[in-house]
């Protein structure tokens, strides 16, 4: 058990909160002779068109959206960590087989490794996606690398596995992560693909981080 010195904790927190001040008076400095920071995001996502997204579902939260989305026998899960999430959907969606993806199982809760349901592949994530069958997954869930270059291979990857009228889901539609400072190139993936043709179908109101899940599907797709 991890035990947290109080006074510690409250140095570090204020620590925290003094170089937080610091980054936001220079951001300010910065912007009054050279204008807003760009070159701190990881990747602009392009300007869609002005309009409505009629079809749009919005949700909660992801577990919500997965739940009511995340249909049919076949899933995939890019990136997974200690898999939190993957034992959300292996309890609350019904399916026959759950692909998960991920550059090690070290971490991995044992109840999902051990489910029988569960097909584990562990390397870069674009090429085990691209080693997938074609026209394999119901959905595809993104979730490994978060960067424009990272997140792009792994949906470029994806396209051809899903099935027809497949759904591929995007974790965390936000550029910038608030917890660890890194900025996010996701927006300018999924950008992409609606300026492609593909429909937005859900997305979430987002989490305490401040960050959103979208889910998409195939031009042409009802």
């Amino acid at each position: 058990m991890r035990i947290v010195n109080e006074n510690s904790r409250l140095r570090a927190e204020d620590e925290l909160r003094k170089k937080l001040f610091e980054c936001r008076i220079a951001s300010q400095n910065y912007q009054r002779e050279f204008g807003n920071p760009l070159f701190l995001l990881d990747r602009r996502a392009a300007r869609l068109k002005s309009g409505e997204y009629s079809g749009c579902r919005v949700f909660s939260d992801r577990e919500a959206m997965m739940q009511a989305m995340g249909k049919g026998a076949v899933g995939v899960e890019v990136g997974v960590a200690y898999g939190g999430f993957s034992r959300f959907i292996l309890n609350n969606c019904e399916m026959d087989t759950l692909h998960l993806i991920d550059r090690g199982f070290e971490r991995l809760l044992p109840e999902v490794e051990n489910d029988d349901r569960t097909v584990l592949h562990e390397g870069d994530s674009a090429e085990m996606v691209s080693g997938l069958a074609d026209a394999l997954a119901d959905w595809i869930y993104i979730d490994a690398d978060h960067r424009y270059d990272g997140c792009r291979a792994d949906a470029q990857a994806a396209k051809g596995k899903l099935k027809p009228g497949g759904l591929l889901f995007f974790n965390d539609y936000s550029v910038w992560a608030p917890m660890n400072f890194l900025a996010w190139g996701v927006p300018a993936v999924v950008h992409e693909f609606l300026e492609e043709g593909w429909i937005l179908r859900g997305m979430t109101l987002g989490d305490h981080f401040g960050s959103h899940d979208v889910v998409l599907s195939a031009p042409g797709t009802a």
